[in-house]
């Protein structure tokens, strides 16, 4: 009787199906790699993140200085009224 231990999803396979079972097809193969992915799906979605991290940085920035040309507008038209009056 074949011995099983969990795979890296945490179902139970069987050791030695693939060793029982003939060389996969390149379609299967394919079809495997798709499913079970070789660590790409992370990178990217890592790369993605840090990616959207940097442009909502920058949109960030981009405020705070229109915020500060605001700021100084409406600080530079309160003195100008105070000494119109």
């Amino acid at each position: 009787m074949a011995e099983w231990t969990p795979n890296r999803h945490g179902v139970r396979g069987d050791n030695n199906a693939i060793a029982d079972e003939q060389p996969m097809s390149p379609a299967k193969k394919k079809l495997s790699h798709m499913v079970l992915g070789d660590g790409g799906f992370e990178s990217l979605m890592k790369e993605r993140s840090a990616l959207r991290r940097e442009k909502e940085e920058k949109s960030l920035a981009q405020v705070m200085i229109q915020l500060t040309a605001a700021e100084r507008a409406l600080s530079t038209e309160t003195q100008r009224r105070i000494e119109s009056t």
